[in-house]
């Protein structure tokens, strides 16, 4: 893992930015993976590895859907938005 002066990771898998802080974690996604076992990588704030896998991709739903997260990326809150507006009530993200 080398993560850049513009909070990113690049990886043979791809380029995941710097997309959700929560008070114990910080999430990368790469935006253009759509595997729920790849897109994400979960480190604490430390940034010690956590999770860079499904379990990553959950927490990071969870951290959404809970709106306990502190800050969140332009990008990502984006994708938030998109997704709310076809996402049935019980599974929208809470935006802040």
């Amino acid at each position: 893992m080398k993560l850049n002066k513009n909070n990113k990771i690049v990886t043979s898998l791809g380029t995941y930015h710097r997309a959700l802080e929560t008070p114990t974690h910080i999430y990368f996604v790469n935006h253009e993976e759509g595997d729920e076992n790849g897109c994400c990588k979960m480190y604490d704030r430390k940034m010690n590895l956590v999770s860079d896998n499904y379990f990553a991709y959950v927490g990071l739903t969870e951290d959404l859907t809970s709106g306990e997260y502190n800050w969140i990326s332009k990008e990502l809150k984006t994708n938030v938005i998109l997704h709310n507006e076809v996402a049935d009530e019980e599974y929208k993200y809470i935006l802040k």
